[in-house]
């Protein structure tokens, strides 16, 4: 009985130290269970920012995509009235040039019309300083004629 006895007490101190190292065990595996769990909070954390981000990103993107649609409808627009402008600037040259060809004409005209006028003016004032000593002297002749007996 004592052999049992000393058994039993070998078991029991055996099952003593078996139930402290299970304890021991059960408090690393709770403390890692609690590590753990602050760490699936942190991942967590961390997601649902990236989420966040992932959304403001997203309507970025969408606002973006607005924009550009915006962007490429006015390039549209820009080169079209860009085409107007250069089909009117062809349009204002070649009109310019048939302006500038009938200035032309025009000056060349209006120079002729000057001459035309001095040389009338010239012939004018020529016309009558011929006329004035022949109309004196056609005037002293007629009085002549008319009085055959004056005498000077």
């Amino acid at each position: 009985m004592e052999l049992a006895k000393k058994a039993l007490q070998e078991n029991d101190m055996h099952m003593k130290e078996m139930n402290k190292l299970a304890n021991e065990r059960a408090e690393e595996m709770s403390l890692v269970n609690q590590q753990l769990q602050s760490k699936i909070s942190f991942v967590e954390n961390v997601a649902n920012t990236i989420k966040v981000s992932n959304e403001k990103l997203e309507n970025d993107l969408k606002v973006v995509k607005t924009e550009k649609d915006r962007y490429d409808k006015l390039n549209s627009m820009l080169k079209i009235d860009l085409g107007k402008v250069i089909r009117k600037e062809k349009e204002l040259a070649v009109k310019q040039v048939f302006l500038e060809k009938k200035i032309e004409e025009q000056s060349k005209n209006l120079m002729r019309a000057e001459k035309i006028a001095i040389i009338g003016q010239f012939t004018s004032r020529l016309a009558h300083d011929i006329r004035n000593p022949l109309s004196k002297l056609r005037m002293s002749h007629e009085i002549l004629c008319n009085n055959p007996n004056l005498m000077f």
